[in-house]
């Protein structure tokens, strides 16, 4: 199960934006569906993840955020004198904390 326990502490602080982020970018690697989320059938680097906040509210369980995620897909098999090819990519992400047990959900959202 993944946590976010700090996110939830500091939801409705004027720290949450940055903890989120630095929490959300110091998941395992694996954690979030980018792959999901591959143009090209490539897979996705995981040294070079970018976050914005798109949005946030909550209800009575949920704190819910709309990410947008900026991540590199590795796009290889084509044989050529550049290959692997490294490409620029972005997926938006809902993220779900759930208020009692800080466990936290991802959602893709379709362009």
């Amino acid at each position: 199960m993944i946590t976010l326990p700090a996110s939830l502490k500091h939801w409705n602080s004027i720290s949450f934006k940055d903890t989120f982020k630095s929490e959300v970018l110091n998941l395992k690697p694996d954690s979030m569906p980018l792959h999901l989320a591959t143009t090209q059938g490539g897979y996705v680097n995981y040294d070079n993840i970018g976050l914005s906040i798109l949005s946030t509210n909550e209800d009575v369980n949920y704190v819910n955020i709309k990410t947008g995620i900026f991540f590199t897909e590795v796009v290889g098999g084509c044989n050529c004198d550049d290959d692997p090819v490294e490409t620029n990519n972005y997926c938006t992400l809902l993220i779900n904390i759930d208020k009692s047990t800080s466990a936290c959900s991802f959602t893709l959202i379709p362009d």
